[in-house]
């Protein structure tokens, strides 16, 4: 059921990379920690968040892992990082809406090399019903009140949402309380009210 542990449960039995940083010393090492420690403790979740915004488990997967390198790098390059957290789930946002966008723009260009590809995804009713209640939150909510939710389904608090999007916490609340109430116009049993 957990798909990020069962794709990255392989070749992680002994001897793996956290306990080869340990016994490096110097910058270096201490920077792999860093990174072995924020992959441990956030990857599961940056992954789930990626689901929402990935098409499939491969891309969300690819994503994640993209960031974390990321990461590295501009900790490497001297990049001082207030929130590892919020900085790993922007990062991941924008990287994946990139990814989002050049994907809608090959097949408008019609040159989607994937078109016409077998879906391997495992549950295809499943994956239909959630792509059927994105397009409806999608046509519901606007833009930015999207990825609030989809902040907050994967578990982030309030100030770490303001921190991800670059807005206030008030607003965050705003935008969470709007959500709410358009959330509940969905509902089946508010269809025949005024």
């Amino acid at each position: 059921q957990n798909e990020w542990a069962l794709a990255h449960s392989e070749g992680e039995s002994g001897g793996g990379a956290s306990d080869r940083s340990s016994e490096a010393c110097g910058p270096s090492a201490e920077l792999s920690r860093e990174v072995v420690g924020l992959y441990e403790a956030h990857a599961e979740i940056l992954f789930r968040y990626a689901r929402t915004l990935a098409l499939d488990s491969q891309t969300a997967s690819d994503g994640v892992q993209e960031t974390f390198l990321r990461y590295w790098i501009a900790r490497r390059n001297g990049k001082q990082i207030e929130s590892a957290k919020a900085w790993l789930f922007r990062v991941l946002h924008n990287l994946l809406l990139d990814w989002r966008k050049q994907a809608a723009a090959a097949e408008q260009t019609g040159a989607d090399a994937t078109a016409g590809a077998r879906d391997e995804r495992q549950d295809p009713e499943q994956a239909y019903r959630q792509a059927e209640m994105l397009r409806r939150f999608e046509a519901l909510l606007a833009p930015r009140e999207l990825d609030c939710l989809r902040l907050r389904i994967a578990g982030l608090r309030h100030q770490e949402i303001a921190e991800v999007l670059g807005v206030h916490i008030g607003t965050v609340g705003a935008m969470l309380s709007r959500i709410l109430k358009k959330t509940r116009e969905l509902s089946p049993g508010k269809a025949g009210r005024p």
